[in-house]
């Protein structure tokens, strides 16, 4: 802010005035997914990490070809699958059982709340509501292990819990089209005497 304020102050007062949950966080007014924030972004920055090096037109159509080869597989993915949830949702989450196994538990005043506790830790769920005192199960929107031990003893399958955004159908309507995150090479200016890139050009 320091850096902003010096350099444009108007700028500066501009940004101040936007909402927090507008600019600070990728807003979205219900649960926060994994895919739609700090786990998404540090998957993009793994891709940049491997092609941070070439110069910057190659980089941008690096960039292309992996958002194609992403959003492409995900597709594809959805479209074989015949079950309501993408595979590896699933295997996430019954991956976390072999962890639920070793939780204490017992239930708190109804059959729908329960309360776990871990190395001196206590939890509280309900499984109806699909929420947990960690904000885990809400936010991720898969069942955290102590929502896994909880629905087990309740004799209810973890993966029916799921978010339906971890299903098929709303992968194959996310990535029915390809993802370009960029405008393209073709309205970036680049000097041959170096690799130097301007502004994209404006398009109407």
């Amino acid at each position: 802010m320091n850096v902003i304020q010096n350099m444009d102050p108007v700028g500066l007062q501009y940004i101040l005035g936007i909402p927090k949950k507008i600019w600070s966080n990728l807003y979205i007014p219900m649960s926060r997914y994994g895919v739609a924030y700090t786990n998404h972004v540090e998957s993009w920055n793994n891709v940049i990490l491997k092609v941070n090096d070439l110069p910057i037109h190659v980089f941008i159509e690096e960039l292309h070809r992996i958002c194609s080869e992403i959003s492409y597989t995900y597709r594809e993915e959805a479209k074989m699958s015949q079950v309501r949830l993408m595979p590896w949702a699933t295997d996430r989450c019954e991956n976390r059982k072999f962890v639920a196994d070793l939780l204490t538990c017992r239930v708190c005043t109804s059959r729908h709340n329960f309360q776990m506790i871990s190395n001196g830790i206590t939890d509280s769920l309900n499984i109806e509501d699909g929420t947990c005192s960690f904000h885990w199960w809400q936010t991720m929107g898969i069942p955290c292990e102590y929502g896994v031990r909880a629905l087990d003893l309740a004799n209810v399958d973890p993966t029916t819990h799921i978010f339906e955004y971890f299903a098929n159908d709303t992968y194959k309507v996310v990535y029915k089209l390809i993802w370009v995150p960029i405008r393209g090479i073709v309205q970036w200016k680049i000097l041959k005497t170096n690799q130097r890139v301007y502004a994209p050009i404006p398009t109407v």
